[in-house]
């Protein structure tokens, strides 16, 4: 007799199933011919494969995002949160009596944006002259100013644990401006501070 549930249970694969089983015995026929330390070492392998997918990512507090970059040979990086976006300027024009870091303003979309290079905080060599560098374009909710970069990196995620302090050879505002530094030597800027210390403003209006 055929019921109502034998109606709507799917039919059996049995090709599925037969090429099923005979992968199985495929399968342990090589592990018989396999020497006690072969299998041992599959065994090994396998486990090893396991607490890799099954290692759980870490919670997203103990994460950076940051861009990278390269500044006078060094690798820096700043939080993805305060990257607004990256842009090679046409022109910069130096503004007379300014701080040495301010290198000068530029156009953004018809607003004007002042770039700042922090080279000096951190005795790199200077800017060099030739066509206008690129820029990190950083600010909380607007673009704010612009950070000076010889080349621009790519996005990548940090374990906030690999940020160490920085070296206490690093004093003053370079060390303000760091978050930390990593094992590899990437240099993490701190976002909340460049964009909320005042020596890097030049009025009370903001550089931007």
């Amino acid at each position: 007799m055929t019921t109502q549930s034998d109606q709507t249970r799917p039919a059996i694969g049995w090709d599925t199933l037969k090429e099923r089983l005979l992968r199985a015995q495929a399968g342990l026929a090589a592990a018989g011919q396999l020497s006690p330390e072969q299998a041992q070492a599959v065994m090994d392998h396998r486990a090893q494969a396991l607490a890799r997918v099954s290692e759980a990512a870490p919670p997203a507090k103990e994460i950076l995002e940051v861009m990278t970059a390269r500044l006078a040979g060094e690798r820096i990086a700043v939080e993805t949160r305060f990257v607004r976006e990256v842009y090679r300027p046409a022109g910069i024009t130096p503004v007379p009596g300014s701080p040495q870091f301010l290198v000068g303003v530029t156009n953004l979309r018809g607003g004007i944006l002042a770039v700042l290079d922090l080279r000096g905080f951190f005795g790199l060599p200077a800017l060099p002259g030739g066509p206008p560098p690129q820029m990190i374009v950083v600010g909380r909710e607007r673009p704010e100013f612009g950070l000076v970069v010889d080349e621009i990196g790519e996005v990548t995620k940090l374990r906030i644990g690999e940020v160490l302090e920085p070296p206490a050879s690093v004093t003053g505002l370079s060390r303000d401006c760091l978050r930390g530094v990593t094992a590899d030597a990437l240099l993490v800027f701190d976002g909340d501070m460049l964009l909320s210390d005042h020596r890097l403003y030049v009025d009370e209006g903001g550089v931007s």
